[in-house]
């Protein structure tokens, strides 16, 4: 191999380094972002989320009423699953240096 092949092979190895470099930035910013827009949404919600269950409870025999309380709980689930799984990815990618 000549020099000049190996330069420009070297070249491209250090350019493709650091594109994933700076992939794995993205890959942890965007961790923290969701974790971010997650921790907020509790208060973001939580007078319209409690607000449902008072009408909820207030027409016990109205199934439109209950179907919004059952659904307003199993969106607070799914949220309570991306929540610890963005809280779990942040603690993991924490001690990488990116």
């Amino acid at each position: 191999m000549r020099y000049t092949k190996a330069r420009e092979y070297l070249k491209e190895i250090a350019a493709k380094n650091t594109a994933r470099a700076n992939d794995l930035r993205v890959v942890k910013s965007g961790a923290a972002n969701v974790k971010s827009a997650l921790d907020g949404m509790p208060t973001q919600y939580a007078e319209v989320l409690a607000e449902i269950a008072v009408d909820a409870a207030a027409h016990p025999d109205d199934k439109a009423w209950q179907m919004k309380a059952a659904e307003a709980l199993l969106l607070k689930a799914d949220f309570l699953v991306h929540k610890t799984m963005a809280d779990a990815m942040v603690t993991a990618l924490e001690p990488f240096e990116v």
